[in-house]
């Protein structure tokens, strides 16, 4: 032996190889097979409308006649409306107090339905219907419910 080290590769281990790449490449395909109906729905629904709104928002488009591009005028005019400054300092104060509010109470009651013992299924029911509820018929209901008729 001289110490070097010869590299033989066995012809058993590249054909394993090969058909590994082959195995990769055809679960590559079937992923990206699976992923496009949400790509194409994302760039349809989603991305697209967002870029068109990007873009006219950059225009005077009335959504009838064509379309006539004034710069950041658009911008301006929104920056300088005090009532754009209200409702957004309105906005995040709501988002500050309500979203840090509202996962404290959800602690303590999923903490206090831990507890619950028995009755703890009835309880998760009650507390999670509205949410289940759809909004129109809820509305509705109560809506006939809380009105007077006379006869």
């Amino acid at each position: 032996m001289t110490g070097l080290m010869t590299n033989t590769t066995a012809p058993r281990a590249v054909a394993a190889t090969a058909a590994g790449k082959r195995r990769s490449r055809r679960e590559t395909w079937a992923a990206y097979g699976f992923l496009s109906p949400w790509v194409i729905g994302f760039l349809v629904f989603t991305a697209g409308p967002m870029i068109a709104s990007l873009v006219l928002s950059f225009t005077d488009y009335d959504g009838i006649g064509t379309t006539h591009s004034v710069g950041t005028a658009n911008y301006r005019q929104l920056f300088d409306d005090p009532s754009v400054a209200k409702a957004l300092t309105n906005t995040l104060v709501f988002t500050a107090l309500r979203v840090p509010l509202q996962m404290a109470v959800a602690l303590v009651l999923a903490m206090l339905l831990m507890k619950a013992g028995r009755a703890s299924g009835v309880f998760r029911t009650l507390f999670y219907l509205p949410v289940m509820t759809p909004p129109s018929p809820s509305a509705s209901s109560s809506c006939c419910c809380s009105t007077a008729t006379s006869a």
